[in-house]
This record gives structure tokens, sequence and C-alpha cells, in this order.
């Protein structure tokens, strides 16, 4: 049986567009265990917003400790199936290579990042370029407390996947696999561990 949506000559109507956005949000919803009123808002305004979303986390550790389980961490994160560095282009600076394999929509994500590091105190990644993302960026920060003997770390990242999905959903998500490698590295820096 043949779709008329796909028989040529046929163009989508805005009804039709407005009824198909609807669904996915309802269906990202539900993947992601929402509520599926509290998920309607407006969409991002595009790469130009700017909306980070953040996540922080006290580690009773000192900055130094918590700098390395960072490196580590994606090398033991469950979500991402690679890491790699594809050149160092300074001491404090390199293009990483990461494949994400547990997004929602999507499945798996390649990304090329530019990570510019001061050390113990950020790292800013920057994308390069994705197969699905249209934006990837953030930061991690950290600030020492406590007379140096604990951290303050921060985690931001905005996020574009160039799928109308509402903001609300994404932040919800996004802030979900923050607090997840922000956990991580705490249990890797304060039990001295990898997960």
């Amino acid at each position: 049986m043949r779709n008329k949506a796909n028989t040529p000559g046929t163009r989508e109507t805005p009804s039709r567009q407005r009824f198909c956005a609807g669904a996915l949000t309802l269906l990202v919803a539900l993947v992601c265990g929402l509520n599926p009123q509290s998920a309607r808002s407006k969409p991002s305004d595009g790469p130009e917003d700017h909306h980070f979303v953040r996540a922080a986390i006290l580690i009773h550790a000192p900055v130094e400790v918590v700098w390395d389980a960072v490196q580590q961490e994606r090398h033991h994160n469950p979500e991402i199936a690679y890491s790699r560095v594809l050149v160092h282009i300074s001491e404090h600076e390199s293009v990483l290579e990461e494949r994400f394999i547990v997004i929602p929509l999507i499945g798996a994500a390649t990304c090329k990042l530019r990570m510019i590091e001061a050390p113990f105190e950020r790292i800013d990644y920057t994308m390069i370029e994705s197969d699905h993302f249209k934006v990837f960026e953030g930061a991690w920060v950290f600030t020492p407390v406590d007379e140096g003997k604990s951290t303050v770390l921060e985690l931001s990242s905005h996020v574009e996947m160039g799928l109308p999905v509402p903001r609300l959903i994404m932040d919800r998500v996004t802030h979900r696999k923050l607090e997840a490698r922000l956990k991580n590295v705490k249990s890797m820096a304060e039990g001295g561990s990898a997960l």
C-alpha cells in the first residue's frame, strides 16, 4: 500500500508540519520519562541562542585529583564508545573525537571537539563537526574550596541537534547527562577508582 505523503508531487501543509512537530514532542517526552503536558515550550532560536544548561557538584578531593578524574572519565563513561585525541595543537589545546552511544532520538553521534585547557581552572570545548549535532559546546570549571581540600566542579553545555525538540525537553535530557558525568567524576576522585 502506498503512503500518500510519499507520493511525488504532494506537499506537506503547515497543519501537517505542526501535527508532526507535536507528535515528535509527545514521543520525546514519553521516551525521556517526562510529563507530556510540561514538554511544550518554545523551540530554540537557533545556534546564536547560546542557551547553556549547567550542573555542579561538590567533590571532597583537591583540584588536581578532580582534574585527573575529569581527564579519565571520558574513557570510563558507559555512554561514550570512545574518546581519542586526533591532534595536539599546543600543550593546552587539542582536537578530540568522541562517539556518544546513548542519545535520545538519534541513538549514537560522533563529534570532533576543540578542547582548550587552563590547568586546574577550566576546560572549554567547542564542536568542530558532527554527524548529528548542530551545536555542542561548553566547559568544565574547577573551583577549589575548603582551603583546597575540596573542589566545586561545574559542567555546562549548549546542545542543538537540529531537530524540532522543545527546549524544555532538551534541557532536561542535557541536565541529566551533565549530572551523571559529574557523579562519575566525583566517584572517581573520591574513591580513586574508575566507574
